[in-house]
Protein backbone atom coordinates (compact mmCIF):
# COMPACT_ATOMS: atom_id res chain seq x y z
CA UNK A 1 0.00 0.00 0.00
CA UNK A 2 1.31 3.33 -1.15
CA UNK A 3 1.27 6.16 2.11
CA UNK A 4 0.17 9.67 0.77
CA UNK A 5 -1.28 8.73 -2.61
CA UNK A 6 -0.44 6.77 -5.88
CA UNK A 7 1.02 8.13 -8.97
CA UNK A 8 -2.20 9.64 -10.14
CA UNK A 9 -1.38 12.30 -7.48
CA UNK A 10 2.00 13.20 -8.97
CA UNK A 11 0.49 13.23 -12.28
CA UNK A 12 -1.94 15.67 -11.72
CA UNK A 13 0.37 17.75 -9.40
CA UNK A 14 2.19 18.12 -12.61
CA UNK A 15 -0.28 18.85 -14.36
CA UNK A 16 -1.30 21.53 -12.53
CA UNK A 17 2.40 23.19 -12.33
CA UNK A 18 2.52 22.96 -15.73
CA UNK A 19 -0.98 24.63 -16.18
CA UNK A 20 0.13 27.35 -13.75
CA UNK A 21 3.72 27.91 -15.54
CA UNK A 22 2.07 28.71 -18.24
CA UNK A 23 -0.68 31.21 -16.73
CA UNK A 24 1.95 32.64 -15.18
CA UNK A 25 3.95 33.07 -18.88
CA UNK A 26 1.11 34.19 -20.20
CA UNK A 27 0.82 36.74 -17.78
CA UNK A 28 4.57 37.80 -18.13
CA UNK A 29 3.94 38.17 -21.77
CA UNK A 30 0.82 40.10 -21.43
CA UNK A 31 2.63 42.53 -19.02
CA UNK A 32 5.82 42.71 -21.20
CA UNK A 33 3.32 43.87 -24.61
CA UNK A 34 1.54 46.21 -22.26
CA UNK A 35 5.32 47.44 -21.46
CA UNK A 36 6.80 47.44 -25.44
CA UNK A 37 3.68 48.54 -27.03
CA UNK A 38 1.21 50.57 -24.55
CA UNK A 39 3.32 52.20 -22.29
CA UNK A 40 4.83 54.69 -24.95
CA UNK A 41 1.48 55.31 -26.37
CA UNK A 42 0.00 56.01 -22.53
CA UNK A 43 3.09 58.22 -21.71
CA UNK A 44 1.82 60.33 -25.26
CA UNK A 45 -2.21 59.87 -23.62
CA UNK A 46 -0.95 60.83 -20.64
CA UNK A 47 1.22 63.80 -21.50
CA UNK A 48 -2.06 65.34 -23.66
CA UNK A 49 -4.54 64.65 -21.41
CA UNK A 50 -2.50 66.38 -18.54
CA UNK A 51 -1.61 69.21 -20.78
CA UNK A 52 -5.67 69.77 -21.75
CA UNK A 53 -7.12 71.34 -24.91
CA UNK A 54 -5.59 74.00 -26.73
CA UNK A 55 -5.99 77.75 -27.45
CA UNK A 56 -6.20 76.36 -31.05
CA UNK A 57 -8.77 73.77 -30.62
CA UNK A 58 -10.90 76.12 -28.42
CA UNK A 59 -10.84 78.71 -30.73
CA UNK A 60 -11.56 76.75 -34.12
CA UNK A 61 -14.82 75.08 -32.03
CA UNK A 62 -15.85 77.72 -31.11
CA UNK A 63 -15.40 79.86 -34.38
CA UNK A 64 -17.20 76.50 -36.60
CA UNK A 65 -19.95 77.50 -33.92
CA UNK A 66 -20.35 80.97 -34.55
CA UNK A 67 -19.99 80.43 -37.97
CA UNK A 68 -22.95 78.16 -38.30
CA UNK A 69 -25.46 80.14 -36.58
CA UNK A 70 -23.84 83.29 -38.56
CA UNK A 71 -24.67 80.95 -41.59
CA UNK A 72 -28.12 79.59 -40.35
CA UNK A 73 -29.01 83.23 -39.67
CA UNK A 74 -27.63 84.71 -42.90
CA UNK A 75 -30.30 82.31 -45.26
CA UNK A 76 -32.99 83.56 -42.68
CA UNK A 77 -32.18 87.08 -43.17
CA UNK A 78 -31.67 86.45 -46.76
CA UNK A 79 -35.37 84.72 -47.00
CA UNK A 80 -36.69 87.24 -45.18
CA UNK A 81 -35.79 90.31 -47.24
CA UNK A 82 -37.23 88.25 -50.50
CA UNK A 83 -40.47 87.68 -48.86
CA UNK A 84 -40.39 91.87 -47.42
CA UNK A 85 -39.21 92.50 -51.64
CA UNK A 86 -42.61 90.64 -52.32
CA UNK A 87 -44.89 92.96 -49.80
CA UNK A 88 -43.25 95.26 -51.09
CA UNK A 89 -41.49 96.93 -48.26
CA UNK A 90 -38.72 99.68 -48.07
CA UNK A 91 -35.41 97.95 -46.50
CA UNK A 92 -35.51 101.08 -44.58
CA UNK A 93 -38.69 100.92 -43.66
CA UNK A 94 -39.45 100.99 -39.41
CA UNK A 95 -40.96 97.43 -40.02
CA UNK A 96 -38.16 96.31 -42.00
CA UNK A 97 -35.17 97.55 -39.86
CA UNK A 98 -37.24 96.35 -36.42
CA UNK A 99 -37.77 92.81 -38.00
CA UNK A 100 -33.99 93.17 -39.11
CA UNK A 101 -32.57 94.08 -35.54
CA UNK A 102 -34.97 91.86 -33.98
CA UNK A 103 -33.10 89.00 -36.16
CA UNK A 104 -29.56 90.61 -34.98
CA UNK A 105 -30.19 90.61 -31.12
CA UNK A 106 -31.36 86.53 -31.78
CA UNK A 107 -28.42 86.02 -33.87
CA UNK A 108 -25.74 87.47 -31.15
CA UNK A 109 -28.07 84.96 -28.25
CA UNK A 110 -27.86 82.38 -30.47
CA UNK A 111 -24.13 82.91 -31.61
CA UNK A 112 -23.09 83.59 -27.62
CA UNK A 113 -25.10 80.20 -26.62
CA UNK A 114 -23.40 77.95 -29.28
CA UNK A 115 -19.84 79.25 -28.62
CA UNK A 116 -20.21 78.56 -25.10
CA UNK A 117 -21.73 74.98 -25.55
CA UNK A 118 -18.65 74.37 -28.01
CA UNK A 119 -16.33 75.87 -25.33
CA UNK A 120 -17.96 73.33 -22.86
CA UNK A 121 -17.82 70.58 -25.37
CA UNK A 122 -14.09 70.80 -25.62
CA UNK A 123 -13.97 70.44 -21.93
CA UNK A 124 -16.20 67.65 -21.84
CA UNK A 125 -14.11 65.91 -24.34
CA UNK A 126 -11.01 66.56 -22.73
CA UNK A 127 -12.26 65.59 -19.34
CA UNK A 128 -13.93 61.83 -21.23
CA UNK A 129 -10.37 61.34 -22.07
CA UNK A 130 -8.74 61.58 -18.85
CA UNK A 131 -11.29 59.48 -17.35
CA UNK A 132 -10.65 56.85 -20.57
CA UNK A 133 -6.65 57.13 -19.87
CA UNK A 134 -7.24 56.04 -16.20
CA UNK A 135 -9.46 53.61 -17.20
CA UNK A 136 -7.26 51.75 -19.98
CA UNK A 137 -3.84 52.15 -17.15
CA UNK A 138 -5.99 50.79 -14.35
CA UNK A 139 -6.83 47.53 -16.47
CA UNK A 140 -3.75 46.78 -18.23
CA UNK A 141 -1.43 46.56 -15.06
CA UNK A 142 -4.85 44.69 -13.10
CA UNK A 143 -4.82 42.23 -15.38
CA UNK A 144 -1.80 41.41 -15.52
CA UNK A 145 -1.01 41.34 -11.90
CA UNK A 146 -4.26 39.47 -11.86
CA UNK A 147 -2.98 36.06 -14.01
CA UNK A 148 0.19 35.98 -12.00
CA UNK A 149 -1.16 36.15 -8.79
CA UNK A 150 -3.49 33.76 -9.61
CA UNK A 151 -0.65 31.32 -11.02
CA UNK A 152 1.15 31.75 -8.19
CA UNK A 153 -1.85 31.08 -5.81
CA UNK A 154 -2.53 28.21 -7.82
CA UNK A 155 1.53 26.50 -7.45
CA UNK A 156 1.04 27.59 -3.68
CA UNK A 157 -1.92 25.51 -2.96
CA UNK A 158 0.22 22.76 -5.10
CA UNK A 159 3.17 23.47 -2.37
CA UNK A 160 0.63 23.32 0.64
CA UNK A 161 -0.81 19.90 -0.79
CA UNK A 162 2.69 18.36 -1.01
CA UNK A 163 3.31 19.61 2.71
CA UNK A 164 0.10 18.17 3.87
CA UNK A 165 0.44 14.49 2.07
CA UNK A 166 4.00 14.43 3.54
CA UNK A 167 2.87 15.40 7.04
CA UNK A 168 0.29 12.84 6.91
CA UNK A 169 2.52 10.08 5.62
CA UNK A 170 5.13 11.04 8.60
CA UNK A 171 2.06 10.79 11.14
CA UNK A 172 1.08 7.59 9.56
CA UNK A 173 4.55 5.95 9.63
CA UNK A 174 4.87 7.27 13.38
CA UNK A 175 1.41 5.66 14.06
CA UNK A 176 2.28 2.72 12.70
CA UNK A 177 5.80 2.51 14.77
CA UNK A 178 3.64 3.75 17.60
CA UNK A 179 1.53 0.76 16.85
CA UNK A 180 4.32 -1.59 16.96
CA UNK A 181 6.09 -0.25 19.65
CA UNK A 182 2.90 -1.01 21.80
CA UNK A 183 2.05 -4.47 20.30
CA UNK A 184 5.84 -5.56 20.91
CA UNK A 185 5.84 -4.39 24.50
CA UNK A 186 2.01 -5.96 25.35
CA UNK A 187 3.30 -9.07 23.80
Amino acid sequence: MSVGGGSGGKQESAEARELYRIQGQIAREQWDEHKRLGSPVLENLAADAQAGPSAARYKERIGAAGADVSHAFGREREMQRREMGRYGLNPSSGRFVGTDRAMGISEAGATAGAMTRARRGVDDEDYARKINLVGITTGQGAQAQQGLSSAAGGLSGIANQKANAKANQQAGIGQLVGTGITAGVLF
